[in-house]
């Protein structure tokens, strides 16, 4: 009764997954009629179509479906929108609703598991609040690796030193400084953090990617100081680049959330022995409506 689409990616909780491997019951990214997203269980329904399909393409989406396909069709200058099928929009007026005004999230408090290890003279903090967390995590994701020689890890950075170490001193860590990064010892942090990998494998915590989106605001701003751009004094236009394409696809989630039009892409760049290939997450904050 509702229309559908003949294929697509969704959004879950898991990540974005093929419309056709969805698994009935995930919790998908959806919208409230008062323009606030969160995660609400759905299911599948497959059906045969023989009909004309329309196809929408634009620079940043291509979507392709059934004319009785319901969009969030809002009215010039509100924020609440209408379900409507296609074939039932004004098509020269109709202005369809292209990402969420807020998230609704879940806080939480982080406890670093325990591990086995000699007594140390640092005390480095065993439990953040989950805004804490997220900023440690925003640094580490884009400028961070582990040590294994000294069971510590690094932070690299130089443009904006003195915010780092701002935000380390408030969250109560000791480290030592050098030139182009602050070196932080802890066996229990070095264990926790060594599960995100090297460049090409880091990921954000799941936690995290549900958090409210005070927490995911503050994610994304140590994010973009490490690995992205900014194209608009307002912030509402940027650029972020990583090796890692599941990082990049929790990154384009994250702006959704917090209100930005996204698009990705994914170019090559040769290093001295093979190519990497880099992708990147084109967002612009999105106008009210």
């Amino acid at each position: 009764p509702y229309g559908c689409v003949r294929r697509g990616e969704v959004l879950t909780e898991f990540g974005w997954v093929p419309i056709q491997d969805f698994v009935d019951g995930t919790r998908v990214l959806s919208v409230r009629p008062d323009g606030m997203s969160r995660m609400s269980e759905a299911t599948l329904v497959r059906e045969r179509y023989a009909g004309r399909l329309v196809q929408y393409r634009t620079s940043r989406a291509t979507m392709e479906f059934t004319d009785g396909h319901r969009l969030p069709q809002v009215q010039t200058g509100r924020k609440d929108f209408t379900l409507r099928a296609y074939s039932d929009l004004p098509q020269s007026e109709a202005k369809i609703k292209s990402a969420a005004d807020g998230w609704l999230g879940e806080d939480f408090v982080f406890t670093l598991p325990q591990v086995e290890t000699r007594t140390l003279k640092l005390n480095q903090p065993m439990s953040l609040s989950s805004e804490d967390f997220a900023i440690l995590m925003g640094w580490y994701l884009s400028e961070g690796c582990t040590i294994e020689r000294d069971r510590a890890f690094n932070i690299a950075q130089t443009k904006h030193r003195a915010l780092l170490e701002e935000d380390l001193d408030r969250l109560g860590f000791t480290y030592s400084r050098q030139r182009t990064q602050v070196t932080i010892t802890s066996p229990a942090w070095f264990e926790y953090l060594r599960q995100f990998g090297k460049s090409r494998d880091k990921f954000i915590p799941p936690e995290l990617m549900m958090a409210p989106e005070r927490v995911l605001r503050l994610l994304f701003d140590r994010l973009m100081a490490g690995d992205g751009n900014w194209t608009s004094d307002r912030k509402d236009a940027g650029m972020y680049a990583s090796y890692s394409s599941r990082l990049r696809d929790q990154v384009a989630e994250i702006c959704l959330k917090l209100g930005y039009r996204v698009r990705t892409s994914q170019r090559s760049r040769l290093d001295r022995t093979t190519p990497e290939s880099v992708s990147y997450t084109h967002l612009r904050a999105h106008e009210t409506g």
